[in-house]
């Protein structure tokens, strides 16, 4: 089963709620300087959106989420591309909660920022997630991040053209769909079904994700055409729902 999410804008980030319920995309386009935030669900296949973002707000980008509160990093324009500033958005309401400037995040608890105070000159320190006050060194008690609890997420390994995994791969490809692969593969085998994202090259570059299981091939999907280089990070599978692109405004779920 398949799910196809289409949205207005390009597809700019996603980020992964700190359960693994849900994810946070934020797109953008830039020539009108807009971007919008949307929740999907991968379970139900749901999106909501929780913000659109005007122009004054253009230069936030969705940074992190935790307990309920989006954080977003505020860039210079081209000529000032540095982080120096913070902003956050209600994950539930969409309501911006607060904003701070001259400030960078280095890490996120539940109910911290563990940020860097940029002026008069750099001072690491921690803020409420909440209200967006600087909390005094006094009245700290145990801030900690909290222990590592990996998520259910998968990722792919990259198979490089000079390796023999790489020509084992490209084989597969080959028997499974006469297409012969270009450069690199990224590969993920997981509950006996092999995960297989792929190019092939004729002047410009097309991009696949391929499954196959006990050597048959059950699908091999056009992700993109006429690209111009290669994708970084192309899919996960985040209970057992393969997360991928399919065009630079779609979404696209794989019910594995």
């Amino acid at each position: 089963m398949k799910k196809e999410i289409y949205l207005n804008y390009k597809i700019w980030k996603i980020i992964l709620d700190a359960n693994g319920e849900f994810l946070y995309i934020e797109t953008r386009e830039s020539k009108s300087k807009k971007s919008e935030i949307f929740k999907v669900s991968p379970e139900e296949g749901t999106v909501s959106l929780v913000q659109k973002l005007e122009e004054e707000d253009y230069w936030y980008s969705l940074t992190a989420t935790t307990n309920n509160v989006l954080l977003f990093t505020h860039f210079g324009e081209r000529n000032l591309p540095l982080s120096n500033g913070i902003m956050a958005i209600n994950a539930l309401s969409g309501g911006k909660m607060w904003t701070l400037s001259d400030f960078r995040i280095i890490g996120v608890t539940r109910e911290f920022i563990h940020a860097e105070k940029l002026i008069p000159f750099p001072e690491k320190c921690w803020i409420d997630v909440l209200n967006g006050k600087e909390v005094i060194q006094a009245s700290r008690k145990d801030i900690s991040y909290p222990p590592h609890s990996p998520l259910p997420c998968f990722y792919p390994e990259i198979l490089l053209s000079e390796t023999e995994d790489f020509q084992e791969k490209a084989k597969q490809i080959y028997l499974l769909t006469g297409k012969i692969a270009h450069r690199h593969i990224d590969f993920l085998h997981l509950n006996g079904t092999d995960i297989i994202h792929y190019y092939t090259k004729s002047g410009t570059l097309s991009e696949y994700i391929l499954l196959s299981k006990s050597k048959k091939l059950l699908m091999d999907e056009c992700l993109n055409e006429s690209l111009s280089t290669m994708i970084l990070e192309p899919f996960f599978v985040l209970k057992n729902r393969l997360i991928t692109l399919k065009s630079e405004k779609t979404l696209c779920l794989i019910y594995l």
